[in-house]
């Protein structure tokens, strides 16, 4: 699954279980106006609903920071796929991340999600990740095509929140 140009990447970062000492870079990446642009999330600047969300994430067993020398650069979930039913699908997740800003091109969330497809084979088992990319997100796009993740479909509005752009789904068949 992994090509030779995405060896070095791989070692230069780290998926770990958030920590405490995240919080701030966390805060201050979700607080940052310019993720409206590229994923569709509203910032935040309310310090309760931060804390609030960064103490679900701490405490879902799949969620990880995304450290470079154990430096938080961004997080990766995978979090619950609804089947067609509208139930939960056990053997998909959805696939989401986010990098700090002042990281962005680095290759920090490619050699991520390079990371996290071996967790969805090794740990998980699963037999698909699923991916939602804002259509003003070329980098986004630009990993899921590396990946070889497949476009399904797109939506405009999502009854979670409210999305500046739509939201194209992407589909990764593992098994």
């Amino acid at each position: 699954m992994l090509g030779k140009e995405d060896v070095p990447m791989v070692e230069k970062i780290r998926l770990r279980p958030l920590q405490t000492s995240d919080w701030a870079a966390f805060s201050e990446m979700r607080r940052d106006p310019v993720y409206r642009r590229t994923t569709g999330l509203a910032p935040c600047t309310d310090t309760a609903i931060l804390q609030a969300e960064f103490a679900h994430l701490q405490a879902r067993p799949e969620t990880w920071a995304i450290t470079r020398a154990n430096i938080f650069v961004g997080f990766l979930q995978f979090s619950p796929w609804l089947g067609p039913d509208g139930l939960p699908d056990e053997t998909s997740r959805n696939l989401d991340y986010l990098i700090i800003h002042s990281q962005w091109g680095k290759g920090y969330a490619t050699a991520a999600v390079a990371q996290a497809i071996e967790k969805a084979l090794s740990q998980f088992y699963l037999q698909a990740l699923w991916a939602g990319v804002a259509g003003n997100n070329p980098a986004s796009v630009k990993i899921m095509r590396h990946f070889s993740f497949q476009e399904q479909y797109t939506v405009s509005e999502t009854p979670f929140s409210q999305i500046s752009a739509p939201i194209t789904y992407y589909q990764l068949k593992i098994n």
